[in-house]
C-alpha cells in the first residue's frame, strides 16, 4: 500500500473521530468544527504543493479542544485523537514526497 493512500486513510479515520463527537452531546457547531478542520487539512495536503500546510487542521482541531467543557471527556480523548491522526496524516504525506525529490536528481557531468 502507498504511503500517499495511508495517509489519506488516516485522514478518513480523523474525519470519522471528528464525526463521532455527536453522540456524546457536543454542541453541532464544534462537531461541524471539528469536521470542516479535518476537511480542510486532507485538501490542503494533498493539493497544495507544500504539504505541511494541512497542520492548519490541528489549528481547527486546538479550538474545538478549547470550548469543550471540561465534563465532556469522551469528546476530548477523540478530539486528542482526531488531532494525533491529522498530523500524522500530514507527515506521511510530507514522507511520501521524499523519495520523489530524491528521484528527480541528475548526477553532474564529468567533463
Amino acid at each position: 500500500m502507498s504511503r500517499r493512500v495511508f495517509s489519506n486513510i488516516l485522514f478518513g479515520a480523523a474525519i470519522g473521530c471528528a464525526a463521532l463527537l455527536k453522540a456524546f452531546s457536543i454542541p453541532e457547531s464544534l462537531v461541524w468544527l471539528a469536521i470542516a478542520s479535518v476537511a480542510v487539512a486532507m485538501i490542503l495536503t494533498n493539493l497544495i504543493w507544500i504539504r505541511s500546510i494541512g497542520l492548519t487542521g490541528a489549528g481547527g482541531l486546538s479550538l474545538v479542544y478549547a470550548n469543550l467543557n471540561s465534563w465532556t471527556f469522551p469528546g476530548t480523548v477523540i478530539t486528542v485523537v482526531a488531532t494525533i491522526l491529522v498530523v500524522l496524516a500530514v507527515l506521511l504525506a510530507i514522507y511520501s514526497d521524499f523519495p520523489k525529490s530524491l528521484k528527480g536528481k541528475t548526477k553532474p557531468d564529468e567533463a
